[in-house]
């Protein structure tokens, strides 16, 4: 693995709540929303995309939130 390990933030997001995808928006890392799948849908969706991506570290975050970057800090 690399010294600067590839990452990415699987967002997954059924709604748009401003103040949250505002502030995942402002992280400094690669992103990818998944929208408009349901549960199940999502089984297959994710792991193609892990399947057919090069990334080190695939982070899975809820839509719903109001982050900085302290807790990627503490991720990595």
């Amino acid at each position: 693995m690399s010294e600067n390990p590839k990452e990415i933030l699987m967002i997954l997001q059924p709604r748009a709540i401003p103040e949250a995808v505002e502030s995942l928006n402002k992280l400094d890392i690669d992103k990818v929303w998944f929208r408009a799948f349901t549960e199940m849908e999502l089984e297959f969706v994710l792991n193609d995309f892990i399947k057919n991506t090069d990334y080190d570290y695939y982070w899975i975050i809820a839509d719903d939130v109001v982050v900085d970057g302290k807790p990627l800090e503490v991720l990595r």
